[in-house]
């Protein structure tokens, strides 16, 4: 029987993180190493310590479903278009798979739970996190990428309006950075959004992120404007 897309992409993930593991033996005290990729580890975020989890798949991802459809709920419309008239996290037509928003984003976390996400937990609520595949090579970012190298694909950044401002995206930026550069092999980091998503851009190109490709008018507003489809991508090993 041959493997589904999903389970290519888990296999992967796995093989990824035993190697970060194995390379992090080189900067971090071997009794630390599993604190990194289990729930106990802690991360300060503008001097608030907060959980954060590396869920590798569906199986771990389960555990924190309403938390993160939760957090979905709650920046559903602030997304172009809205979550919830998305089919998947990897959508390229946008006018393509619509759901009315009181259906709410049900099938984008459904995406969202097949994939790797890095959780940041206040107590027990999720109040932020990141979804990306792993080794992501679809238009365009094959046109981008190099043979040899892999492109962890970030397919969602989501956080609570009431935690905002508090360095929680980019704390999950510094995550997925710290973990793609303990990969042996080259590794970009690569995302997507659309281009009056000043904060999020800016965030981007703070951290060094091009944009590679701009789609216009892609994509159309809940008040009928349309605005463009930006891409962005680092290489890890150039910084």
């Amino acid at each position: 029987m041959s493997k589904t897309v999903d389970e290519k992409h888990a296999k992967k993930a796995q093989k990824f993180i035993i190697s970060a593991k194995k390379e992090f033996k080189k900067i971090i005290p071997r009794d630390k190493i599993d604190n990194f990729f289990n729930p106990t580890r802690r991360y300060k975020m503008d001097h608030d310590a907060f959980q954060v989890l590396l869920l590798n798949g569906a199986e771990q991802n389960k555990q924190y479903e309403d938390g993160l459809y939760h957090l979905l709920v709650r920046s559903d419309l602030e997304f172009v278009p809205p979550l919830s008239s998305r089919g998947a996290t990897t959508q390229k037509d946008f006018r393509e798979g619509k759901e009315t928003v009181a259906n709410g984003p049900r099938k984008y976390l459904e995406n969202v739970l097949s994939q790797n996400n890095i959780v940041v937990l206040d107590g027990a609520a999720v109040v932020g996190f990141m979804s990306f595949r792993t080794d992501y090579r679809d238009s365009p970012f094959d046109e981008e990428v190099s043979e040899g190298e892999i492109n962890h694909y970030i397919s969602t950044l989501a956080v609570l309006p009431e935690y905002r401002k508090r360095h929680i995206a980019s704390g999950l930026y510094d995550q997925i950075e710290e973990l793609s550069r303990s990969e042996k092999d080259a590794v970009c980091v690569s995302t997507r959004t659309w281009s009056t998503n000043f904060g999020h851009i800016r965030l981007l190109e703070k951290r060094g992120f091009r944009m590679f490709k701009r789609i216009e008018n892609d994509r159309c507003t809940t008040d009928g404007v349309y605005v463009d489809t930006v891409y962005f991508i680092k290489r890890m090993k150039d910084g």
